[in-house]
C-alpha cells in the first residue's frame, strides 16, 4: 500500500496564540488517524498575520477529510484549519 502526503493548513485565533502547543496538539490528532508529522513552517498571510502549515504522511487509504478537519478546528485557539495539498510519496 502506498503513502501521502498532506499538506494542512491552521490559521490561528490570533498572533499571541502559542504556535508549539498548537503543533503538539496537531499532532497528537494526526497520530490519532494513523499520520506521521513530516514538518511544518510558518507560511506569512498578511498584516503580520502567519499560517501554520503542516506535512504528515497518511497511508493511502480513505481519508475522512471532514471527520478530521472538524478534529483539528475544535482546538482552542484555532480559527481555521483547512488541506490545501495531497500528493503520492515515494516516503
Amino acid at each position: 500500500m502506498g503513502k501521502v502526503i498532506i499538506t494542512l493548513r491552521v490559521l490561528p485565533e490570533d498572533q499571541s496564540i502559542e504556535i508549539n502547543n498548537l503543533l503538539e496538539k496537531i499532532n497528537e490528532k494526526i497520530s490519532k488517524i494513523g499520520g506521521k508529522y513530516l514538518q511544518h513552517y510558518l507560511k506569512p498571510i498578511a498584516f503580520g498575520i502567519s499560517a501554520l502549515e503542516i506535512k504528515f504522511v497518511y497511508p493511502d487509504k480513505e481519508f475522512k477529510e471532514e471527520e478530521f478537519i472538524e478534529e483539528i478546528n475544535s482546538i482552542e485557539g484555532i480559527s481555521s484549519a483547512e488541506i490545501v495539498n495531497v500528493t503520492l510519496s515515494s516516503l
